[in-house]
Parts: C-alpha cells; sequence; structure tokens
C-alpha cells in the first residue's frame, strides 16, 4: 500500500503542471475560506 502511494507521488512529482495546479486551488480555496470567516468575524464583533 505504501509503495502504491509512493508511485502515485513519483507519478504526480513527474507531473509538475498537476502538482501546481493542485497547490494553486488549494491556495486559492484557502485563502477565500479564510477572508470569509475574517469579514465574517468582523460583521460580528465590529472591529
Amino acid at each position: 500500500m505504501v509503495n502504491l502511494a509512493a508511485m502515485v507521488w513519483r507519478r504526480l512529482l513527474r507531473k509538475r503542471w498537476v502538482l501546481a495546479l493542485v497547490f494553486g486551488l488549494s491556495l486559492v480555496y484557502f485563502l477565500s475560506s479564510t477572508f470569509k470567516q475574517a469579514t465574517f468575524a468582523r460583521g460580528r464583533i465590529c472591529w
């Protein structure tokens, strides 16, 4: 099972664009979620 995961990981690392795409999407999702939480908190507490 670990060998399979390592093999898949190496294949993903070879395809740099897949890695970049996944990283970019997760970064955008993280930033949007934190921004929503920040605006929500600011609206509630009124800083």
